[in-house]
């Protein structure tokens, strides 16, 4: 039996597919309404049993009402990462995203098994969209586990794409593959070299996508026609979903009809309802291509602006790339297809049928993924006793031959055995290789661009045979996969003094770089910054991983959380205590943490995600004043940011006010993301002035801290921001711009400390813990040092007051004395 995975099956927002590899033809297998793509849709009938598919999408766009809106779902592969709840009134249970993509999975299963019923459905190859973090990948997984596949491998769509053009294909070659699907839009710089295939650059908008179009022509085409011929003046998309519902199937009826065909007619017969009234309307709406192309052309544009990126973070240029390679159905527009070649200047190749383009370089990559020992059950079910061979070689390679080692370690006795290796075809048979302690090793001579399989046999020194498992092993020669690389950067959030008194702050440290090559594997020392003491229930010890990009935390997404608490330690571990840090992150992208402390000889690991995602809940409120605070950093960078630019900004910030208003789970959840990516977008353009303001704030730092100096005679502190001056200059020389903020964090510092010795400054901090003294952990003790220092404030006596700041501060708990909670604790 073969050990790689024969079944590809993909969930997308709207439709689903499965697909089987049999000799390298791929067969997409038929639902039971004998439809290739099923919608992925689930609820319940009026009978309260389930009902998926082509019926369900029925009840929920075409004869949608209030009750089917409370009983069906669709799209869900969009909640998939969120805590999200959906109720079905009919039988009263509430299902997670993962456990309604999970029951329309096992209904594609059933339907292998009903025409393949020998097949392996244990394993599977899934596809999901190139810009899907860790949390998006884990939940898509435990999807597929719900509906009892044991053994899952994740690869990102694109790159399926590519492979399956370059099966064929023996030039050295980029692509461009633009994949434009229902719920997400990607798009990848591929390079084919050297029989090597290898991912440039990604871009991605989660949030362009083909559904987009069909809202845009309810809202721009059919609506308008509605409310110039019926009553309907009131009609909003929060309150008349139902109407929303039925109108999106007629869109997306018309825009696939345009797509053959110069105009259309959008007939529109059903009885509707608005605020309570019911009107029976019929309307015809002569629909043309040229309206749809002008309806779309904004989304057009912006995904041809993450084209022009891609190439450009590919270090290419327009003329490098050789052909766009169109993915998905809504790619086959002709405006689309128009609009890449008229503006990149780039053949678009649809040689490949859009819709099953995916599939196939699944089912290629099929080829090189074998099945891990665990989850072989043929194994298991061998009644004859076979010796079990491990083997190590490459399923997929370029070259016309290839190394395989293996071991076989139930053989026993005095007498010698061999291993021979014989082709299917007889173009390659191996010489007998005498065993060494059960180990032996091949070259074995690969037919190029086809599917070479070898038989295994195995004597010993009287000839006899010996059955084995496996009995044989395929290699595919095609042009190598160079690796699957991580979509976004991962990093540690790590505590740092910031030159201010008795304060801290949390930032993030890349531990792998967006790109590098799957799978990933590092550990790494930090030291703790706090006391973790025994019975202290609040004093614990959070390790927090994040996903994207940013120093900034709240711009990044938290994946894990470690917390070391005091129920785990033995006794109390001082500051500075060793903790080591390993993550591994394997070729699926499914990420484990494992954190040890050697001094009390303590681990802890994470491995999956939790049952219920963590999710920040999102508010509107406090989305609206996120985005009033990012409205005035464009404000106050306004000088430094191009006009065009400004004024997309401003387009983007007016957009984000109107969305808060909605109360829609999807649109909300989107607001969010692109707040994210606004303070992204801002944090660039602020990076961008940093020299001219840096520059300005030295100066200014400089010149505050010199009048400080001479007024309080800090002769230490003089000759200190003297050799800051020397820092300051190389910083400016190597535009060393983070050097360049802690030197001025530190001119502020020398500056605030020389303040705080002055005996006024004394006073000022004794005020300040005076103010927290209810926060002492031995009010009593307070009290009477508060007592004694009297007497220096008024002698002004600054060693004794430095004294009781000492010993104020020791009785204070430690988030008091750091003014923080519930940062990370650990540094470098």
């Amino acid at each position: 039996m073969s050990n790689t995975i024969k079944i590809w099956i993909d969930l997308w927002t709207t439709n689903s597919a499965i697909v089987i590899n049999s000799n390298w033809k791929f067969e997409i297998i038929k639902n039971s309404d004998q439809m290739d793509y099923t919608p992925s849709v689930f609820g319940y009938n009026k009978g309260k049993n389930i009902q998926v598919w082509q019926k369900a999408y029925e009840q929920i766009f075409q004869h949608c009402d209030e009750e089917n809106m409370k009983n069906y779902k669709a799209e869900v592969k969009r909640l998939m990462w969120t805590n999200e709840k959906i109720k079905f009134e009919r039988v009263n249970k509430e299902f997670s995203p993962e456990e309604i993509s999970s029951e329309i999975l096992k209904y594609q299963k059933e339907a292998v098994i009903r025409k393949y019923p020998d097949i392996n459905t244990d394993w599977v190859i899934i596809t999901v969209p190139a810009y899907f973090d860790t949390i998006q990948k884990e939940a898509t997984k435990k999807a597929w586990e719900l509906a009892w596949f044991k053994h899952v491998v994740l690869i990102q769509e694109p790159i399926a794409g590519a492979m399956a053009y370059g099966f064929d294909n023996k030039k050295n070659e980029n692509w461009l593959v633009y994949d434009l699907g229902w719920g997400t839009f990607d798009v990848a710089v591929i390079s084919s070299k050297d029989w090597v295939l290898t991912i440039k650059w990604h871009e991605w908008d989660n949030y362009l996508w083909g559904k987009d179009f069909d809202n845009l022509i309810v809202d721009e085409i059919i609506i308008p026609k509605l409310k110039d011929n019926f009553s309907f003046k009131k009609l909003n998309k929060e309150k008349n979903r139902t109407i929303y519902n039925i109108l999106k199937s007629y869109a997306e009826w018309a825009k696939k009809d345009l797509t053959d065909r110069e105009n259309t007619n959008i007939v529109i017969d059903n009885k509707l309802i608005v605020d309570d009234n019911w009107e029976e309307v019929y309307l015809e709406i002569i629909f043309t291509r040229s309206e749809l192309e002008k309806t779309v052309s904004k989304l057009i544009n912006k995904s041809i602006k993450l084209c022009e990126n891609a190439i450009k973070e590919s270090w290419l240029s327009n003329k490098d790339i050789n052909k766009i390679i169109l993915v998905w159905w809504p790619t086959q527009m002709p405006f689309i297809k128009k609009q890449l070649t008229q503006k990149l200047w780039i053949k678009t190749d649809s040689s490949m049928d859009p819709l099953t383009v995916v599939a196939k370089g699944a089912c290629i990559f099929w080829a090189s993924q074998i099945i891990p020992e665990e989850h072989n059950e043929s194994r298991k079910k061998e009644k004859i006793w076979s010796a079990k061979v491990k083997l190590n070689y490459e399923p997929v390679v370029s070259d016309t031959d290839t190394t395989v080692v293996g071991i076989i370690e139930e053989l026993s006795g005095w007498w010698e055995y061999y291993i021979q290796i014989q082709s299917e075809d007889w173009k390659y048979s191996s010489s007998k290789i005498k065993l060494k302690n059960g180990k032996f090793f091949d070259t074995v001579l690969v037919t190029e661009w086809k599917t070479n399989t070898y038989f295994i046999y195995l004597c010993d020194d009287k000839w006899n045979i010996i059955n084995t498992e496996p009995e044989s092993f395929t290699i595919t020669h095609w042009l190598s996969i160079a690796g699957t690389p991580i979509s976004h950067n991962i990093s540690i959030a790590l505590n740092k003094k910031t030159f201010l008194w008795d304060n801290t702050e949390e930032y993030c440290e890349t531990i792998f770089e967006r790109w590098s090559i799957l799978p990933l594997k590092k550990t790494l020392t930090y030291r703790t910054t706090r006391n973790l003491k025994k019975w202290d229930i609040e004093n614990a010890l959070p390790i927090k991983i994040y996903e994207w990009g940013s120093k900034k935390p709240d711009r990044n997404k938290e994946i894990c959380e470690i917390k070391l608490s005091w129920t785990e330690i033995p006794y109390n571990l001082p500051e500075w205590t060793e903790v080591k840090l390993t993550i591994d992150i394997d070729i699926s992208n499914m990420l484990s943490v494992s954190v040890y402390l050697p001094s009390i000889d303590l681990v802890k690991s994470w491995k999956s995600m939790r049952t219920e995602w963590e999710q920040e809940i999102i508010d509107n409120t406090k989305m609206r004043e996120e985005i009033e605070k990012e409205n005035t950093r464009l404000e106050q960078l306004s000088e430094h940011i191009p006009e065009d630019l400004k004024e997309e900004i401003k387009n983007t910030i007016k957009e984000l006010y109107t969305q808060t208003n909605s109360k829609d789970k999807d649109t909300q959840n989107k607001t969010h993301h692109q707040i994210r990516e606004l303070k992204q977008t801002m944090d660039k353009h602020e990076l961008e002035t940093e020299s001219s303001r840096l520059i300005k704030q030295f100066n200014e730092e400089i010149k505050k801290s010199e009048e400080v100096f001479n007024e309080v005679d800090s002769p230490l502190e003089y000759k200190q921001m003297g050799s800051l001056k020397s820092d300051w200059e190389i910083a400016i020389k190597n535009k060393d711009w983070e050097r360049l903020e802690t030197i001025n964090d530190t001119i502020a510092w020398l500056r605030t400390a020389s303040i705080l010795n002055t005996p006024e400054g004394m006073k000022y901090r004794l005020g300040l813990l005076y103010e927290k003294r209810h926060e002492s952990t031995d009010p009593i003790k307070s009290n009477e040092i508060f007592n004694r220092c009297l007497q220096y404030v008024q002698s002004n006596d600054k060693e004794w007051m430095r004294q009781c700041i000492r010993e104020l501060l020791a009785l204070m708990p430690e988030d008091v004395q750091t003014g923080l909670w519930n940062i990370s604790w650990i540094t470098k």
